[in-house]
């Protein structure tokens, strides 16, 4: 792949990073990896048809009948993706036999692995060890297509991965609704859902605008198309109008931008965007506006209904506090409390179909306890101080974009279970933290030496990201 597409040469990243890395080059490896990823995670979450489904969900008898017969594509996706990250992982640079030193985090990788161990644990006191059984051999597939994304695609590769499979599903989103006749943006009670529930959508969405965030910084000649993307996906985080992604995501960028941005910049926007603010209110005040309805009609996106329940949040969470209590510290073992009976006796109490806390916090305490859940909660922040840290050191924009990511799925896990599942978003998540547990030892090394190189710093060339002259893409 020429330097005037998506990257660097291989001419150009033999001279930066060393013979060894000369195999993760595969210029079809992106495409691949989106093609075996993204088709796996569409095939087992995504449906055309569920904007015509009532209120985007299946009812509780499909839910039953899901976690007791399962799911033959299921069966077959998954093990396809651990495969490939095995094949992509014995062909990496990890077992190249290189001379290659890598800077192993443990301070990031043990609560990784730890998470994974206590999962695994979890079988020896879980209420349905079968059940279990399975969820974790999905889970180590996804692991395992990380660990192999982790290992041989470069930075910039994986941002790409990142923004282009989001854009696929939503594109696929908005041909299925047009088809359907549901995509109606102009109605006052409308939802966009494309091949997922709104708040999934927005999940989604949600990766697609960092990704694309962080492109912006490298590929100047696309940077207007990636300034689009990035528009293109938070006009349709609006429209899902699921308050935790929106308010996730502008918390996000807020972040990125944050880390991203020089503190002489910060100040002045920080300024005149007070001062905007300020004008804009007193200009709304003497027009006799209802500045606290209008802010929060805004603030809950048109949607009124059950507010103050956090709609329909808070009975859930009432409802599910004994069987939490029950087994505080365990938990009812690795996805093994969602079963057909707790469906059943849920949803009928609640007169809706319910297969998830609405909060990943709970989710993680009914699956694995308050142990599970505090090792991973550890691993999030630990995992989110190493971007800031790997940002600080090398200045690529990854670093920047899995910050953000971490800081959007705390926001999201309150309130939306979607953050220790298998899922698109946990995987580009996930495969940023195993690289960033695993960095090359030179390539943090150059990132030092360009900090103390009087031209040192980050500059942008016209088509890759440079650390005093060498590409770090």
């Amino acid at each position: 792949m020429n330097s005037t597409t998506w990257g660097t040469t291989n001419a150009d990243v033999r001279a930066v990073t060393g013979p060894s890395d000369h195999v993760r080059q595969a210029s079809w490896l992106p495409w691949l990896t989106m093609l075996v990823v993204g088709g796996a995670f569409y095939a087992t979450e995504h449906d055309p048809l569920v904007s015509l489904a009532d209120a985007f969900t299946e009812t509780a008898e499909e839910m039953q009948q899901r976690v007791a017969g399962g799911d033959t594509v299921r069966r077959l996706v998954y093990p396809t993706m651990g495969l490939f990250g095995v094949a992509c992982v014995l062909t990496s640079p990890w077992f190249a036999g290189t001379n290659e030193r890598r800077r192993i985090d443990l301070l990031l990788l043990t609560p990784l692995v730890a998470y994974l161990a206590w999962c695994s644990a979890s079988v020896v006191w879980s209420d349905e060890p079968s059940l279990t059984v399975k969820r974790l051999v999905v889970m180590f597939c996804v692991v395992a297509g990380a660990a192999g994304a982790a290992s041989r695609l470069r930075p910039a590769d994986l941002m790409l991965v990142a923004a282009v499979v989001p854009t696929v599903f939503l594109c696929i989103g908005i041909l299925s609704e047009l088809r359907l006749g549901t995509f109606r943006p102009w109605a006052g009670d409308y939802r966009f859902s494309g091949t997922l529930h709104p708040n999934a959508q927005g999940i989604s969405l949600a990766c697609l605008c960092l990704s694309s965030a962080g492109l912006i910084q490298i590929h100047r000649r696309w940077r207007p198309l990636f300034v689009g993307l990035f528009l293109f996906g938070f006009t349709f985080v609006l429209l899902t109008k699921s308050r935790t992604s929106a308010a996730g995501l502008i918390l996000a960028v807020s972040a990125y931008w944050t880390i991203t941005t020089p503190l002489r910049t910060k100040l002045l926007l920080g300024f005149v965007g007070t001062w905007c603010g300020v004008a804009v209110l007193f200009t709304a005040l003497l027009a006799g506006t209802d500045v606290g309805g209008s802010a929060s009609d805004a603030a809950l996106l048109g949607r009124e209904e059950q507010a103050s329940s956090l709609t329909g949040r808070l009975p859930i969470w009432t409802e599910l506090a004994p069987h939490a209590a029950a087994r505080p510290i365990l938990g009812h073992g690795y996805e093994a409390f969602w079963t057909a009976e707790h469906i059943t006796k849920v949803s009928e109490e609640l007169h809706w179909g319910i297969r998830e806390a609405h909060s990943t916090f709970l989710d993680a305490i009914l699956a694995v306890g308050l142990v599970g859940m505090s090792i991973a909660l550890v691993a999030t922040l630990v995992g989110a101080w190493r971007c800031q840290v790997a940002y600080s050191e090398s200045g690529h924009p990854l670093y920047g974009m899995l910050l953000a990511m971490s800081v959007f799925g705390l926001v999201n896990a309150c309130t939306e279970s979607a953050m220790l599942v298998p899922a698109f978003y946990t995987f580009v998540l996930g495969t940023g933290l195993i690289f960033t547990a695993t960095r090359s030892h030179e390539t943090a090394a150059r990132a030092n030496a360009a900090a103390e190189s009087p031209s040192g710093g980050l500059a942008l060339a016209p088509e890759r990201l440079t650390v005093s002259g060498n590409p770090m893409l």
